[in-house]
């Protein structure tokens, strides 16, 4: 024992983080931290055919005062002979130069293994300065080689490896070879020495803590389009694929000496963090326009921050003016002493770029670094002390929250905000961030099922509850949800499932192209940052992730589209058409006690968040009555707090008493604002500085250590805690409880000023809707149009006031639009009636009306509109201004297009069915009530089993089974879109194509374009949907043509869960 504690400290060389996905379960921030607690002094990450980890490694490593040792595991073609097959070798960055080199192989080795190919032996020499080589004992090429018998081969590859990379080319030892396969590790061994490669001992580590080598064989079914490898095998399950602790491999130090020796020197090669040497802090992102280019940033900020209030509070009193300057003069002195002003500088510029665009921006848009010095240079929407007297800006150095600028922005404006980026940015400093895509609870019950082999009705149920209900955990499904609890309990082998399930929930599975968030960066990101490209849009993406942002002086920018601001915007837009007064976010009237007085009483449809019905009667219970009453009660809504469900926290708000503490007395107001509840992070951050006696700063650096959930930080964080209570005379039985209350909401509690933004949001709405209700349904129903339950509800509403118009040939548009105080319906209801042809009626009819359904006929013949579109708009009344019965009308159609007409053309909702050969269709249609004309023409299933034509879809429960289905068969069948592009065919034939993927297979859907714009937003890249269609065939292979796509959860979050349907699907950005 006293020689083990002599012994150097192992360094593990090969560490696969849960990254390299399918191969790996832990995070940088496990390995790190386990790494730590295990006597090690540095550790690895050697991820597969990328560099994702690096950045988040980097801030971990540090954390935990570890040297990080960056390296990847790259595929080259083969040395030996001819082909193109793929060998693995580990490269170790023990240089700046060797980092540059690696990020760039690890660049161009994703790209290669794409198309099939791999790193060839001129880009390997090209880049070998500065890299360490580790030859996998199994499955690098001179080792397959003599596995084959072939050794010739890998003594000629072995050589061509030696040539390139010299001394710095070892072979990897395990010692689980030696006990599997003795005799082939021999001559491995023999054929390396032969050659001069000298040995490292390494470990396959492919998680770190207990034992979870039952969990890492559920791995090798995940499938995911952007992998850079379409299909992966898993990890091998063989030998211990865990980190052991530093004393258990000093024991292999005499058994292994040399392999030890020399991990061990490949460590020592490594000066430090290469990352560190790469000054990531230093320099600012290159911006074009000249006038940014200036040498004293300090003074060019503080002349625009005193001029701006001068001119924004000239008319406040002597006395307010005094108190505006002061919290102005304090805020400055922080920003400064962070070094905050050129940062507030470029996101000026920033934002007055997608202003003079036009780009209307949400209350949310810079949260980040929210403050009165915010709001003056135009980063923020609203002055925060004009809604929280107590406000105290929550600024962090840039490369923490501050370092990120959210832009909130209507749905359609995010592609014109991307380029208004370019604009101010020089385009090699600034790159989209891909989002991780994580294995949902869906994903993992399917990955279980599967690798068990165990597909019944327990497996079905449980996939269709947590289908219904997107973005909720497993965890949190058991606990709230009846129905799965009593699966659980039917049996020991869904219980098996199920708990499996639980344990790979939320690992990563693949890495998604969109376009929520960019990073800007000090130099070329090329240089030092790995990157892939989207192929289909030639876009570039970096190797690394969002949360790894920001770091040093690279920042990052997220997009978040809201539908609900699109409504506003257009709304606003259509007020201005009328030369009525616009109001912004910072001048809304917000003590109009008409538009309070709804929303007492719950009349919300069509309001952001609250549209939902149970919500609408908890809002009516709750009764909020000011701005800070709607602000309290969205945060009890969106609270993540798993003791308590919605109406329970609501109850306990409203029946709250006051606090009393004597041990200290200035906690009473603090807490009394919400009745005693814990809700925002500003409380915790007063909390902890009234506990403890520590500055608001320091009480948010202690809440960030509370949210690591590290032990190891806690213990420490306890006992400091402790100490600063003792010091405040508060008794230690109390100080025990506020840690643990403290701990518990440290990661649930929200940011105020994002809750108040999303009040403000709501509110506007109401606004909107109470003083011009047109215009605000108008907006929805055009901002909504693919959602058949959002239409349908909207349209209820507007029909119980007699606001709509039904079609017309003359007058109706492609969407709603506004008619004489009354809202059009627009032609995209119709049915059948594919978008070109709206497109080309519309033009044929330009600003000559229709005259008749003859003088119709004769403008639009031959111009792509089909004989059963125009009966289907006949059908609809859009040809009633004729004064004709639509019988006659449609009886009339053979004798108006010359010929006979076939087919069956199904009116909406199964209501019509009728032969265009005509015999004669009923005259009911004429005498229907309105209302069930508007139930027809919401676009949406059409009720075949009721007019005798069902089409039946066989449900899908895995993508894998998609293709033992028979050609022509309808099925169903859901997943994640990827690869979202554009195709045209060799006939000329436009289509729309996405790939959908689950964990077991993609399948490639194809779409007609007259079709594909229909879908309007539900398209969109990693969005969860489910798809119906027909199975054919291309290029022989099994692919969907798609009729009907919706969004995954779309009905359930209409009937159920405690938010609205649409913070569902946006709450991820």
């Amino acid at each position: 024992m006293e020689n083990i504690h002599k012994i150097p400290p192992f360094v593990h060389l090969r560490v696969r983080s849960f990254y390299s996905i399918g191969e790996g379960l832990s995070s940088p921030a496990e390995i790190c931290s386990y790494a730590s607690r295990s006597g090690y002094k540095s550790v690895a990450i050697t991820d597969t055919n990328h560099t994702y980890g690096f950045l988040e490694f980097h801030r971990e490593a540090r954390k935990h005062e570890l040297k990080p040792i960056y390296g990847a595991v790259l595929f080259h073609t083969t040395l030996a002979t001819e082909g193109e097959q793929q060998y693995p070798l580990t490269a170790i960055a023990i240089s700046s130069e060797g980092l540059r080199h690696l990020v760039s192989l690890a660049s161009l080795s994703h790209l290669l293994v794409e198309s099939g190919s791999g790193l060839g032996s001129d880009l390997l020499e090209l880049n070998a300065a500065g890299l360490a080589i580790l030859l996998d004992s199994r499955k690098s090429e001179p080792a397959q080689h003599v596995s084959a018998g072939n050794l010739d081969a890998a003594a000629k590859s072995i050589k061509a490896l030696k040539a390139i990379f010299g001394d710095l080319l070892f072979i990897e030892i395990r010692e689980d070879e030696d006990r599997e396969d003795r005799e082939l590790a021999k001559q491995r061994r023999a054929l390396a020495a032969e050659a001069g490669v000298k040995p490292v001992l390494t470990e396959d580590v492919c998680y770190v803590g207990a034992d979870k080598r039952g969990i890492l064989g559920l791995l090798g079914e995940i499938r995911h389009p952007n992998l850079g490898r379409d299909f992966f095998s898993g990890p091998e399950l063989e030998g211990e694929k865990g980190m052991k602790p530093a004393p258990e491999m000093a024991k292999r130090y005499y058994a292994y000496h040399d392999a030890y020796e020399n991990a061990l020197a490949i460590d020592r090669m490594v000066p430090g963090d290469l990352l560190d040497e790469w000054r990531l802090d230093e320099g600012e992102p290159d911006i074009k326009a000249p006038v940014w280019r200036f040498e004293d940033p300090m003074s060019t900020f503080l002349d625009k921050v005193v001029r701006r209030f001068d001119l924004h509070f000239h008319y406040l009193s002597p006395a307010g003016l005094a108190r505006g300057r002061a919290i102005l003069n304090q805020e400055i002195e922080q920003i400064t002493r962070l070094g905050l002003e050129r940062l507030f500088l470029l996101y000026h510029e920033v934002i007055t770029r997608l202003q003079d665009a036009r780009i209307s921006l949400g209350p949310a848009t810079g949260l980040g670094v929210q403050s009165l010095c915010a709001y003056l240079l135009g980063i923020t929407s609203f002055n925060p002390y004009q809604f929280d007297e107590g406000f105290q800006p929550l600024l962090e150095p840039a490369s923490g929250r501050s370092g990120i600028l959210e832009i909130q922005l209507g749905s359609e404006d995010r592609e014109e905000a991307v380029q208004c980026l370019r604009d101010v940015f020089d385009q090699h400093c600034i790159a989209y961030v891909p989002t991780v895509d994580h294995i949902t609870s869906s994903r993992a019950l399917k990955i279980t099922a599967k690798s068990l082999e165990i597909d019944d009705k327990e497996v079905s149920e449980a996939l269709r509850i947590t289908m219904q209900n997107p973005g909720r955990s497993l965890q949190s499904l058991f606990e709230e949800s009846k129905g799965l609890g009593q699966i659980y309990r039917r049996s020991a082998r869904i219980r098996e499932v199920l708990s499996k399930a639980a344990a790979i929930e939320g690992l990563p599975c693949g890495f998604i192209h969109s376009k929520r968030s960019v990073v800007v960066s000090p130099r070329a990101i090329r240089e030092f940052l790995g990157y892939t490209f989207d192929k289909s849009k030639d876009e570039l993406f970096v190797q690394a992730t969002r949360e790894a942002f920001p770091v040093g002086n690279m920042y990052r920018i997220d997009f978040t589209p809201l539908g609900a601001l699109t409504v506003c915007v257009r709304t606003d837009n259509e007020i201005r058409k009328q030369k009525l007064k616009v109001h912004l976010w910072d001048s809304l009237p917000i003590d109009d006690k008409a538009v309070w007085a709804d929303v007492q009483g719950g009349k919300a449809t069509g309001v952001y968040l609250l549209e939902n019905p149970r919500i609408q009667k908890q809002t009516t219970e709750f009764s909020p009555q000011s701005i800070e009453d709607l602000t309290h009660f969205l945060a009890l809504m969106r609270l993540r707090d798993e003791e308590k469900t919605f109406s329970e926290r609501l109850e306990a708000f409203q029946s709250g008493t006051e606090a009393d503490y004597d041990y200290m007395p200035d906690l009473v107001p603090l807490l009394n604002k919400t009745h005693g509840a814990i809700l925002y992070e500003e409380q915790l951050r007063d909390l902890l500085s009234m506990l403890t006696g520590v500055s608001a700063e320091g009480a948010y650096r202690m809440l960030d250590h509370f949210r690591t959930g590290d032990p190891g930080v806690l213990s420490n964080l306890r006992r400091d805690f402790m100490s600063g209570t003792a010091d405040q005379d508060v008794p230690m039985e109390a100080a025990n409880e506020w840690f643990e209350k403290i701990l518990y909401y440290s990661d649930r509690v929200l940011n105020r000023q994002r809750i108040l933004a999303d009040a403000l949001l709501v509110y506007k709405a109401y606004y909107l809707k109470h003083h011009h209700p047109f215009h605000y349904y108008l907006s929805l129903l055009n901002t909504y149009w693919n959602n058949e339950t959002k239409v349908k509800n909207y349209l209820a509403y507007l029909h119980d006031l007699d606001a709509l118009l039904p079609i017309d040939i003359n007058r109706s548009e492609l969407y709603f639009t506004l008619e004489n105080g009354k809202i059009r319906l627009g032609f995209y209801m119709v049915e059948g009636v594919s978008y070109p042809s709206v497109l080309r009626i519309l033009k044929a009819r330009g600003r000559r009306k229709y005259r008749s359904l003859e003088n119709f006929i004769r403008r639009t013949k031959g111009k792509g509109v089909s004989v059963e579109e125009v009966g289907r708009l006949i059908l609809v009344g859009a040809f009633d201004f004729t004064g004709i019965s639509r019988t006659n009308l449609v009886n009339a159609l053979p004798e108006l297009y010359e010929q006979p007409v076939n087919g069956a053309t199904r009116g909406l909702n199964g209501q019509y069915e009728m032969q265009l050969s005509f015999p004669p269709v009923s005259e009911d249609t004429q005498g229907e009530e309105k209302e069930a004309l508007f139930e027809r023409l919401i676009k949406g299933k059409q009720d075949q089993a009721a007019s005798g034509g069902a089409e039946v879809y066989d449900v899908v429960s895995s993508l894998d089974q998609f293709y033992s289905k028979p050609i022509a068969s309808q099925v169903e069948i859901d997943g994640r879109i990827s690869n979202l592009q554009r195709l045209k065919t060799k006939s000329g034939r436009v289509l729309g194509f996405f790939i959908l993927y689950d964990v077991s297979a993609l399948v490639q859907i194809y779409v007609p374009w007259d079709r594909f714009g229909l879908f309007g937003e539900i398209l969109e890249e990693g969005r969860d949907v489910i798809v119906r269609g027909r199975v054919t065939v291309r290029d022989e292979r099994k692919v969907c043509e798609a009729t009907e796509i919706k969004s995954v959860g779309e009905e359930a979050d209409e009937e159920e869960g405690d938010l609205g349907g649409e913070e569902k699907a946006e709450e991820d950005t």
